[in-house]
């Protein structure tokens, strides 16, 4: 398969990462994922905006042009023969001393690869409630880092309990996300979902539906809620680049389970009013 790295497309064996790396070391640096559709990069644009604004949230500097990203993105998928696949680009700050203190100038190092997606299937969704917690305040729950373990753990304990995917609480107990997609719920007439400010990842697909729930005039509140604020939804369903949006079946928690109705024609509306934006 072929990468790229620091501008330059080279087969995967022939690239490596300095053992001083700060990204491979300490998670000093950020990702991006993006869907690859037709061979061309899908919402590029604001994948890129979001990378960007996670880098100079930690003073990393971006080595390379969005216009060329583009460019590499289009020559990897023919030169791994994906049409329709997922992206992936990663900053490290790279190479450093010993110890926490950034170097200064840093060198920054970029890898992307492009690749088939993952094997999965349509069907929704089966969750629980988390015991790892998502802390609203974290500069790691605000942007895509390096330092990924705790959603690494949430999906790891999620799969051992025999579920598909795990319901993050903050520290308030206030739902914010699942391990790598954002959560929606249909109650009352309205769509609601988690406030950024609970800790939650600014979703490129998060912000589509969103839009394209006020062009359908349905109302949406982002809002800080409890957990029991899911009882009774209509439905429930997680969107992420990767997933669109997904219907969840369920929600499993201390309570019990909240069940829902993965045929619901607002969340068929809007999932195919996503797809096609």
């Amino acid at each position: 398969m072929k990468i790229w790295t620091n501008g330059d497309i080279a087969e995967d064996g022939a690239a490596s990462v300095d053992i001083a790396d700060r990204g491979f070391l300490l998670g000093d640096g950020v990702f991006d994922t993006f869907r690859v559709t037709g061979g061309a990069p899908v919402r590029l644009d604001a994948h890129l905006a979001r990378l960007r604004a996670a880098a100079a949230a930690f003073a990393i500097p971006v080595p390379f042009a969005d216009a060329a990203i583009d460019a590499a993105v289009r020559e990897l998928a023919v030169g791994n023969s994906v049409s329709d696949g997922v992206g992936r680009l990663t900053l490290s700050r790279g190479a450093g001393p010993r110890g926490l203190l950034p170097p200064d100038p840093a060198e920054p190092f970029a890898m992307m690869a492009v690749a088939p997606a993952p094997p999965q299937t349509a069907a929704p969704l089966r969750l629980h409630v988390s015991d790892v917690v998502r802390p609203s305040g974290a500069l790691t729950s605000r942007y895509k880092t390096l330092s990924y373990l705790d959603n690494v753990e949430a999906r790891r304990r999620a799969a051992a309990a025999g579920f598909d995917e795990a319901l993050l609480l903050n520290e308030r107990g206030e739902a914010a996300c699942a391990c790598a997609a954002n959560i929606f719920w249909l109650k009352g007439g309205v769509l609601h979902t988690p406030a950024l400010e609970c800790g939650v990842l600014d979703g490129i697909t998060r912000a589509a539906v969103i839009r394209a729930a006020r062009a359908m005039d349905i109302p949406v509140n982002e809002g800080r809620f409890p957990l029991h604020a899911l009882t009774n939804a209509r439905a429930i369903f997680l969107t992420s680049s990767l997933l669109g949006v997904r219907p969840v079946d369920s929600v499993t928690c201390a309570f019990g389970a909240v069940e829902c109705d993965v045929e619901d024609e607002t969340l068929a509306a809007l999932k195919t009013a996503e797809a096609q934006a």
